[in-house]
């Protein structure tokens, strides 16, 4: 284990020791690790264990209001390509406290957010559900698979059941929320528009918009494609080739196709990349931008929609067009940009900005 990751982890053992002991303090939360069997991902290809860690945050006031029941936040994490161990959790980026010397990635974790923010009254107080959504291929991208399992009713279905089962939840779309970065912003658009009757309202923080047909494939890209295609084994693979065999097994699976079970968005022809048509069509039917056409009934029952992308983020073509899209099509929706590149100011926004707008968009249990 590497050592900014062994202090990650050090950190969060920290964090769940301190809310433990201090779980009878009023102006105190409580982060806790819990698993469960997700059927919807029994019998995928991969290996993977449908068995899952969670983390949840519980608000201060969760252990003494025995009557209180709360909305519940579901917050996505990242591609994870860049972390080595197969059983590590992504889902710890977003409970830990990081200080690091060049202060590009300083954050404050959720439970310091949660707990300070609801101390402040910038929000009220909230469950939230950090799911582990890594897989073999370090990023299961939140749908469903015949490869990989069905990572989207896996969140929307297995894992809002069991919260739903061990936590004072309400249990109506109204008091829910999906919220996600990166990968969990695509995953938090696609699974808002697959799952209305689930999810009230959603938040996309620089969501990884596909929309590639408007964007030219990059010399970096066409490399890393070439390395993909080369593949014999996971021994010898990069991150990003990594990354793009979990993008083919999620959005382009092939049950059939050994040994990744995929089918790509591209061939080697006498050394020069070519496109396979309909296997990029295949990608484009999770494009958040192309599924507005086909989806605009769900986003319509939305009670809360917004999404952000920084302003010098490789994203940020995509989430305009998206934006784009959304307006010619006359759907409610809030669009932010700031100044960031991808990975910046992803927690900050989360404290400043998604957490208070769900406050005040989901329904609350105001009778205790």
């Amino acid at each position: 284990m590497n050592s900014l990751k062994s202090k990650t982890w050090k950190a969060l053992v920290v964090i769940i020791a301190l809310s433990a002991n201090t779980e009878g303090i009023a102006d105190s939360g409580k982060l806790t690790r819990v698993q469960f069997h997700s059927k919807a991902l029994e019998g995928n290809l991969l290996g993977d264990s449908p068995k899952r860690e969670v983390l949840v945050y519980l608000p201060p006031s969760y252990k003494t209001k025995k009557a209180k029941r709360y909305p519940v936040v579901y917050l996505l994490h990242g591609n994870s390509a860049s972390d080595t161990k197969p059983d590590s959790n992504p889902a710890v980026r977003w409970a830990v406290d990081v200080n690091k010397p060049s202060g590009r990635y300083n954050q404050r974790g959720i439970k310091t957010i949660m707990d300070s923010s609801i101390e402040n009254g910038g929000v009220k107080e909230m469950i939230v559900v950090m799911p582990n959504g890594r897989n073999k291929y370090r990023g299961s991208h939140y749908v469903n698979s015949p490869v990989s399992g069905n990572w989207a009713d896996h969140i929307a279905r297995d894992l809002v059941s069991f919260i739903d089962g061990k936590y004072r939840t309400i249990k109506s779309r109204d008091s829910r929320a999906l919220t996600g970065y990166s990968m969990g912003g695509r995953g938090t658009l696609i699974l808002g528009m697959k799952y209305p009757d689930v999810f009230g309202a959603i938040y996309a923080m620089s969501g990884g918009i596909m929309n590639f047909e408007n964007f030219p494939l990059t010399e970096e890209d066409a490399k890393v494609w070439k390395s993909v295609l080369s593949l014999k084994s996971l021994d010898k693979a990069g991150a990003p080739s990594i990354r793009l065999l979990g993008l083919s097994a999620a959005f382009s699976p092939n049950p059939n196709s050994k040994p990744f079970f995929v089918d790509y968005q591209y061939r080697l022809e006498e050394g020069r990349l070519k496109p396979n048509p309909e296997v990029q069509k295949r990608w484009l039917k999770f494009d958040p931008v192309r599924m507005v056409d086909t989806h605009k009934e769900a986003l319509l029952s939305l009670n809360g929609f917004r999404f952000d992308c920084g302003r010098v983020d490789f994203l940020i073509g995509a989430n305009r067009a998206l934006a784009k899209k959304l307006k010619e099509a006359n759907i409610p929706h809030q669009y932010d940009e700031y100044d960031a590149r991808h990975g910046e100011k992803r927690n900050l926004r989360l404290e400043q900005e998604v957490l208070p707008y769900f406050s005040m968009m989901l329904k609350f249990d105001e009778e205790n």
